[in-house]
């Protein structure tokens, strides 16, 4: 079985993150055991980690990324673990190999790192398991519902959140995060998220934030730059020259 090795525990504003490497390395593509991931998903578990960043093989290009998830499952990025990620590298400037692409990071002088996350696409407006959403993706796909106060999404993830993320969206054949915000100003927002893969609302969701900014600013509801407050702090989004870049932090625990 594949064996795992030095593995810490980061808080990256709100998301448990475990970061760990593969002994003999890892590829983009390379087959994981079942097996294997039982044993990442029982680690997740005992740890109260909402996922698993895998740093593989360090090629001319970057470094390979792979996520694992609690349910067995393998998510394209994570846009807050990339973040503990590249901090547990200790190096100012990283390129990251992931199944949503190449991914940019960089430290700040106050500590907090910089991710490019890239372009972000919209699919639109679709009725998903009777819930009427926003879906877009920036490598993993996403589901953006708007709402007058965030504390109706207690409701809306009661009713629809493990079947809404568990039915792949035919029109982009996958499973969904679930994403429900609120407007508090054109430089403020607020946004929960339901998880896909770890199937429960977790404290932050980076790449959710990226696309609850991107559609509201494409709404011309928000300005380039934007606070997004989650339940584990604060992540700062910015649009520049069409890309999306998202700051925040990445704590090591243990």
């Amino acid at each position: 079985m594949e064996t795992l090795l030095n593995t810490e525990f980061w808080n990256a504003a709100g998301n448990n993150v475990l970061v760990a490497e593969l002994e003999g390395g890892l590829a983009l593509e390379q087959n994981l055991t079942q097996e294997f991931r039982k044993q990442v998903a029982t680690l997740l578990s005992e740890s109260s980690a909402d996922t698993m960043m895998l740093r593989g093989r360090l090629l001319a290009e970057g470094t390979v990324v792979r996520v694992l998830e609690a349910d067995l499952s393998e998510s394209n990025m994570c846009g807050n673990g990339i973040r503990a990620l590249h901090a547990s590298t200790r190096q100012s400037k990283g390129v990251y190999i992931t199944r949503a692409g190449h991914i940019f990071c960089e430290t700040l002088e106050n500590g907090k790192v910089r991710v490019n996350m890239g372009l972000s696409n919209y699919h639109g407006r679709l009725n998903h398991v009777g819930l009427d959403v926003e879906l877009l993706d920036v490598g993993e796909p996403h589901a953006v519902f708007v709402v007058g106060n965030i504390e109706e999404a207690d409701d809306i993830f009661n009713r629809f959140g493990m079947k809404f993320v568990n039915s792949p969206v035919s029109v982009i054949d996958s499973t969904v995060n679930l994403n429900v915000v609120e407007i508090n100003s054109r430089q403020e927002i607020t946004l929960r998220t339901f998880e896909r893969g770890v199937n429960r609302e977790t404290d932050a969701c980076g790449t959710g934030a990226t696309c609850a900014f991107s559609y509201l600013l494409a709404q011309n509801l928000l300005d380039d730059s934007c606070r997004v407050n989650v339940n584990g702090g604060v992540l700062n989004l910015e649009k520049i020259n069409e890309k999306f870049y998202k700051t925040g932090p990445a704590e090591l625990v243990r």
